[in-house]
């Protein structure tokens, strides 16, 4: 049987349906399904408990969504709120709702606009963020690029390439204007690795790459540093060490 032959599942008002392949899930109002999920485009509008694995080409979450089992999806957007127990595997993701994630996340983009919440690594090819995202554990991606608008963001340890932060998207953050500059999002990290690093607004450890820039804002307990170094003027740096 091809996908052209399966049935759509939706679920309108309050139900519970079984798990098993079809060509699209759509939950509109209450919606629990039960049993491990194969489909094409998987949308939660209303909320939706999913007790299994989902295996699908797209899922969206606009309303509310709790995963308990596996999700492996190409393209991942959480515009609401998504729960997912079990690990996450998918090619894009986009987030600009609110999302926890408590077995890891791999990904080849990931784009935050939101607020994440991870327990356990994080995965990706690229990373890039102007929400906030809490990481326990490694955030591992080849380009970082993080500007600084919301709330404190902070992952266990940060590895990649290509690491930047950067105040917010237009250069400043949108808080501090509301908060008469009495706002100040930072991330913070035990430890950030990796080959080009430019930081601003940043707590951390250890820094660790061949080419660092430590701007405004930061307050660095070591960093070591293999090609160049660069620091501004109201950076603090404990110790600096070339390798």
């Amino acid at each position: 049987m091809n996908n052209s032959e399966l049935a759509d599942l939706q679920i309108s008002g309050f139900g519970s349906m079984p798990g098993g392949k079809y060509k699209s899930v759509n939950i509109f109002g209450r919606g629990k399904i039960t049993g491990d999920v194969a489909c094409d485009d998987f949308v939660i509008n209303g909320s939706g408990e999913i007790i299994g694995k989902v295996s699908c080409s797209k899922m969206v979450v606009n309303g509310s969504g709790q995963m308990d089992g596996e999700v492996i999806t190409s393209v991942l957007k959480i515009r609401g709120a998504a729960d997912f127990s079990g690990r996450v595997n998918a090619k894009d993701v986009s987030i600009s709702g609110s999302t926890t994630a408590k077995n890891g996340l791999d990904a080849h983009t990931i784009k935050i606009s939101g607020g994440v919440k991870v327990k356990g690594d994080v995965n990706a090819e690229q990373l890039s963020s102007t929400g906030r995202f809490e990481i326990d554990g490694l955030l591992n991606a080849e380009n970082i690029d993080v500007h600084l608008d919301w709330n404190t963001s902070k992952a266990t340890e940060i590895g990649g390439e290509t690491i930047t932060v950067m105040p917010g998207t237009n250069g400043f953050s949108l808080l501090s204007i509301v908060t008469l500059g009495t706002h100040s999002p930072r991330l913070e990290a035990n430890l950030i690795e990796g080959e080009r690093i430019t930081l601003v607004n940043t707590t951390a450890k250890i820094v660790r790459g061949s080419h660092v820039t430590i701007g405004d804002g930061c307050d660095i307990g070591l960093v070591e540093y293999k090609g160049s170094f660069h620091k501004s003027g109201s950076a603090k740096v404990g110790e600096e060490k070339k390798l």
